[in-house]
């Protein structure tokens, strides 16, 4: 059974996380609704609070602020899409990996249990429990091989730990959640990128600890870092098509 937010035409998609986030061109961010054309999505549903640089404890801290924004006051009530991405920067600054988990498990909390505000008096109120089961959703995308690493096998290993640990994190969120209420959609999804930009090396055998899968530069701008349109296409059709909106947990 489909989650009933895929078909909200109210819905609205956030952004938050690093420059990955703040790079993806707008028409390529994912538009979710069935309802919506991508022009009408463009316009007034999608709003992006990427930052270059920044590390996952910025994310939360990012989160937080979005949250007393009128930007945020003016939607607060709608079904909202958040897309979040962070944690190679944690990686470069040498952040432990344990911190990096737990800094995306208070971000996770954080939207999960997002507050409304009476605009009238700014005093905030817990919505029901049910309200944030149909109406919150987040994707969390994990980090990526990217060209530059082929050098560098040490933050290599340390992207494949981190993203793993991520998962493990992620499903001991849904599980504990699941067993709260047994009708339950999983409004939490990890997106396993460690390999999704690495064209046909992804898929022979060795490839991820052995290290034989290497990022596509096709993806890639001319940094080796960043994605380019068609690294962000591939985001977007992974994300639409995600099983996420078409089946309940069971």
């Amino acid at each position: 059974m489909n989650n009933p937010i895929y078909a909200r035409k109210d819905l609205h998609v956030i952004l938050i996380g690093d420059s990955d986030m703040e790079q993806w061109p707008l028409h390529m961010i994912p538009t979710f609704s069935d309802t919506l054309k991508p022009d009408e999505v463009v316009r007034s549903n999608i709003h992006n609070h990427g930052r270059g640089g920044a590390i996952l404890q910025d994310v939360v801290k990012m989160t937080r602020a979005f949250f007393q924004q009128e930007e945020y006051f003016q939607i607060q009530r709608n079904p909202l899409i958040f897309i979040a991405c962070a944690g190679e920067n944690d990686i470069g600054s040498g952040i432990r990996l344990e911190s990096s988990v737990n800094s995306m498990e208070d971000l996770i909390n954080l939207i999960l249990s997002r507050p409304i505000s009476d605009q009238s008096t700014k005093i905030q109120e817990k919505r029901s429990k049910d309200q944030y089961e149909s109406e919150t959703i987040l994707f969390f995308l994990g980090p990526k091989i990217e060209p530059w690493l082929i050098s560098d096998v040490t933050t290599r290993k340390q992207y494949i730990k981190l993203s793993k640990q991520m998962d493990k994190r992620i499903k001991n969120i849904n599980l504990l959640r699941k067993g709260k209420n047994d009708d339950h959609y999983e409004n939490v999804k990890f997106v396993d990128c460690l390999t999704l930009f690495c064209g046909e090396t992804k898929d022979v055998p060795g490839a991820l600890y052995g290290g034989r899968a290497t990022a596509d530069d096709k993806y890639f701008k001319d940094d080796g870092l960043h994605l380019n349109d068609d690294g962000y296409m591939l985001w977007k059709e992974l994300l639409e098509e995600s099983s996420l909106f078409h089946s309940r947990s069971v």
